[in-house]
């Protein structure tokens, strides 16, 4: 059947390890994408002060698989509109 795939990729960070940074990617992907799917760890990476670990850091690719078309249920529409609303109060104050 065909679908359609999303990816996003952004980075996480956690000052606890790898996978507390990967959830924290994950978390904020899920502000953006609905559907999640999928990740994969791209690169891991951390920084150093005073001779000791300070923050791990990862980019990851988060990613949703549609196949065919579905209609969206009243809750997720709901979930839509109220990401919707506030990514445009975000946008007004930065603006």
């Amino acid at each position: 059947m065909p679908g359609t795939d999303k990816t996003l990729k952004l980075n996480g960070t956690s000052p606890i390890g790898f996978a507390e940074a990967v959830k924290a990617a994950v978390a904020e992907a899920s502000k953006k994408m609905l559907h999640m799917d999928w990740f994969e760890v791209i690169d891991q990476r951390g920084r150093i002060a005073d001779g000791q670990v300070r923050e791990f850091q990862v980019t990851i690719k988060v990613g949703s698989t549609r196949r065919g078309r579905k209609a969206m249920s009243e809750e997720e529409q709901q979930l839509v509109a109220e990401r919707m609303r506030k990514y445009w109060q975000t946008s007004k104050r930065i603006a």
